[in-house]
């Protein structure tokens, strides 16, 4: 940023690539709040009345996306490793409300990503009959166990304050953060920050092939912020 002699070395105004801890932090808080606005959407869509009469899936589609998204930053994350979303809720939430956010993730561990039988049922068994079976055809290998797809609209409902309030609180934090990195960039002039050239669009590419090759040759390939 500044040469040997003190001189500004930046000559054209544009937006830069930078390595810079505080930038990165910065930049992890708003991925989390990124994450919290998009399951607040969600969770406000899932508690609307009639889902169902627009289509059967709708209700079950939001509800797992919502829980995902929220439970997100609080997850591990090998690329987030600075900002650290629960340490905030810990410091700033209240303990039943902490309980709140807790009941989330569990949802999200236990009913929709793992199998640990939360809202499903896992007893197991066959049909017999009241004498010795002759055949296959006597005995019932059966085991559709009910298992709940949406944690419906009470839930929902009363989540949905509390995705605005986490949403809310990550969101002031962002920006107090950016307030205070900026002012501390400025009375150090920029010391440790490095920059790396111009910043450019990159391609964010989903398909069959990329994904693959970034999975076997990560160094290759820069993953999507």
């Amino acid at each position: 940023m500044y040469d040997d002699d003190g001189n500004y070395t930046i000559r054209t105004g544009a937006i830069y690539r930078v390595d810079d801890l505080r930038i990165r932090e910065l930049a992890e808080i708003g991925y989390a709040r990124r994450d919290l606005e998009k399951a607040h959407q969600l969770i406000e869509a899932c508690a609307q009345d009639d889902l169902d009469a627009v289509h059967p899936l709708l209700e079950e589609s939001l509800c797992t996306a919502a829980v995902i998204m929220y439970a997100k930053p609080f997850g591990r994350n090998n690329a987030r490793t600075i900002f650290k979303p629960d340490q905030l809720l810990k410091k700033l939430l209240k303990d039943e409300v902490l309980d709140v956010h807790e009941y989330v993730k569990r949802c999200r561990d236990w009913m929709i990503a793992h199998d640990d039988g939360l809202g499903e049922t896992k007893s197991i068994g066959i049909y017999l009959p009241p004498s010795p079976p002759r055949s296959t055809l006597d005995m019932g290998l059966h085991f559709a166990g009910r298992r709940v797809v949406a944690l419906g609209q009470d839930v929902a409902r009363r989540l949905d304050p509390h995705f605005a309030q986490v949403r809310d609180l990550v969101r002031a934090h962002e920006d107090s953060r950016r307030q205070e990195i900026a002012a501390e960039l400025l009375r150090s002039r920029f010391a440790s920050m490095q920059v790396q050239g111009l910043a450019t669009e990159e391609r964010l590419e989903v398909d069959i092939e990329t994904v693959i090759a970034l999975r076997a040759a990560p160094s290759r390939l820069k993953r999507p912020e």
